[in-house]
């Protein structure tokens, strides 16, 4: 324990740590240096002038004299802190970590040493027990800024976003213009869909934060991303433009610049970008699973499948690993292998990987399925010497006997590594017969013997559905160039688009009540089963389409999905699917003249 300071001293310690609290940073390091030419074992002094290094970003001037003041006190928590945070401006992880857990040790209700201790929980992904010493931390320290933000992020990671954002709002009560609760705020509200309020928030970091700092960079990269979600892709570019003319390293944003040029067909521009990011960081995964749609929508299959395997490394992959902790399949056919091929992302790309089962079991490989539980009984009528498992259903002891495993969206890598891997497509699922009879008897009877024609135009993708979905009402030259039967096989409520088509047409699109698709996807296979042609933009009912061997158009936005390429009018992996691609982004009128010319030609020729 320190002996008490003479008066002079004293108030020079006060003084200083006034004009430490007050910002003036150089004032308190004067002061703590004149308390320390007299007293330079002094614990608080030392303690203090370690304190203005962490803030003037000095690490390693930090670390030396707060552990001067540790030795001299320690069992100090608060000390024993700001080492850690001192280590961590040093960029030592590892002994920041070593340190937080030591102050928590020797005081656990130190609110200091609960928001460390929540920041570290907080970005190794226990959001849970970030919540719990945030809250601790807020009822010893009721205006404790950052252990309001904390509870917000760890709110929001918890999926109760609006908590998270009263979090927030407590936090910037106490300090308006706080630029990491502000940031956070802004944020959450973009990924919200509340664009308004959050470029609200974002712009008032802009106008704080010191241009071509971290913080400016950040929030002028989701300010961006709004931009983008708005279609307003000229001000998102000049967003990415102005962060990289400052920054030109700043990885994020060259990763979310190539995927807005991607989205504008600016493919060589976009692996310019993505390859500038690798070079800066040969393990950024968003680069590198962007990179791999480039590299598949141009077809170069193996380098696109072997770099589409970061897509699991992204912070939010787009679906749940289910591969039980076993070895990945290293491609190597063997009839005694016990393999698991587990389903992933939506119901479209289950259907499209499929295709590959029947290349993959001829090889040798009896492997066991789990996939979608909409998906499972379609797949294994279709398959019906392979067993097929709804996700978590597959019997304990069945899974014990598992030795790899593989997900479906990399059979790829093994199985289609260049075009001349593709076999000739054709058809591999098998609808339900019996309904599929009665299902097209109902139809031919509703059209008077009339050709059945279903149709879909929506996607709900969040990333690309607004590019490739076409209202109904635009459809009104194909709606009235056939004498048909048009149904409608577009999951979702559809009673709006239907009611404006007829408007606009005086054509009915019937819907079929007994037919989900959304919640019966057997039904659904068998009501594209009794379809003679299906029109529709890209979604999922055209891969159904494709595998059930129908004839299906597809209409394709001039960006498209890396599974229909770049160019050409067919697919490699369905049979009688045939594209229609616009040639200028956004604009359908051409695409729908062509369709119609073609259906006019495809009456003509039944």
């Amino acid at each position: 324990m320190d002996k008490p300071l003479p008066p002079k001293l004293a108030a020079r310690l006060n003084q200083g740590f006034e004009s430490h609290r007050g910002g003036d940073l150089q004032a308190a390091l004067k002061a703590y240096d004149l308390v320390l030419k007299k007293k330079p074992l002094h614990a608080d002094a030392l303690w203090l002038k370690g304190a203005v290094f962490v803030g003037l970003g000095d690490g390693p001037s930090a670390v030396a004299w707060l552990l001067k003041a540790a030795k001299r006190r320690p069992t100090d928590a608060a000390i024993i802190n700001d080492l850690g945070m001192a280590y961590e401006s040093c960029g030592d992880i590892a002994a920041a970590r070593g340190a937080f857990k030591k102050a928590q040790a020797l005081d656990p209700e130190e609110p200091a040493v609960r928001v460390n201790i929540a920041r570290y929980a907080q970005s190794d992904g226990q959001a849970d027990i970030a919540l719990h010493e945030a809250d601790e931390a807020i009822k010893t320290q009721p205006s404790l800024v950052e252990a309001h933000n904390i509870r917000g992020l760890a709110l929001s990671a918890l999926g109760r976003e609006d908590e998270g954002l009263a979090a927030f709002s407590t936090a910037l009560a106490h300090s308006p213009n706080d630029i990491d609760v502000l940031f956070n705020k802004g944020d959450l509200l973009r990924r919200r869909g509340a664009f308004e309020n959050g470029e609200l928030a974002l712009r008032k970091v802009v106008g704080l934060a010191n241009p071509g700092s971290d913080d400016w960079a950040k929030a002028m990269m989701s300010l961006g991303l709004i931009h983008v979600e708005l279609a307003q892709y000229a001000e998102a570019m000049a967003c990415y433009d102005e962060v990289l003319g400052s920054r030109p390293s700043h990885g994020l944003t060259l990763t979310n610049r190539a995927d807005l040029r991607h989205l504008l067909g600016d493919l060589v521009g976009a692996e310019q970008d993505n390859t500038l990011a690798l070079e800066l960081d040969g393990d950024n995964a968003i680069a590198r699973s962007n990179q791999s749609f480039i590299h598949l929508a141009r077809r170069n299959w193996g380098v696109g499948w072997d770099e589409n395997e970061a897509r699991w490394l992204v912070d939010e992959p787009n679906s749940i690993r289910r591969d039980r902790g076993l070895p990945a399949w290293d491609g190597v056919p063997s009839e005694s292998l016990s393999l698991l091929v587990w389903g992933e992302q939506g119901l479209g790309d289950q259907i499209l990987f499929s295709t590959q089962l029947t290349g993959l079991v001829s090889s040798g490989v009896q492997p066991t399925l789990e996939v979608d539980r909409r998906f499972a009984p379609l797949l294994q009528r279709s398959f019906p010497d392979l067993p097929v498992f709804a996700y978590d259903e597959i019997p304990f002891e069945a899974s014990r006997v598992f030795e790899q495993q593989i997900a479906i969206g990399s059979l790829g890598r093994f199985l289609r590594r260049s075009s001349g891997s593709f076999p000739t497509p054709k058809s591999y699922l098998s609808p339900d017969e019996e309904l599929t009879r009665r299902l097209r008897a109902r139809y031919l009877e509703m059209g008077c013997g009339k050709p059945v024609i279903g149709l879909a135009w929506n996607s709900i993708n969040p990333r690309s559905g607004f590019r490739k979905s076409l209202p109904l009402a635009d459809w009104d030259s194909i709606l009235t160039t056939a004498d048909a039967q048009f149904v409608s096989l577009q999951y979702g409520d559809v009673n709006d688009s239907i009611a404006s088509a007829l408007e606009k047409t005086g054509i009915r699109v019937e819907v079929d009540g007994e037919v989900d698709p959304l919640a019966d996807f057997d039904a659904a296979a068998a009501q594209v089963a009794a379809m003679d042609l299906i029109i529709a933009t890209s979604n999922t009912a055209v891969h159904l389409a494709g595998a059930l061997g129908k004839t299906v158009w597809v209409m394709v936005p001039a960006v498209p999905d890396w599974r229909w390429g770049l160019e050409g009018d067919t697919a490699p992996w369905y049979p009688n699917l045939r594209l229609f691609r616009q040639k200028e982004p956004g604009d359908w009128a051409p695409v729908i003249r062509d369709v119609s010319t073609a259906l006019k030609q495809w009456c003509a020729a039944i």
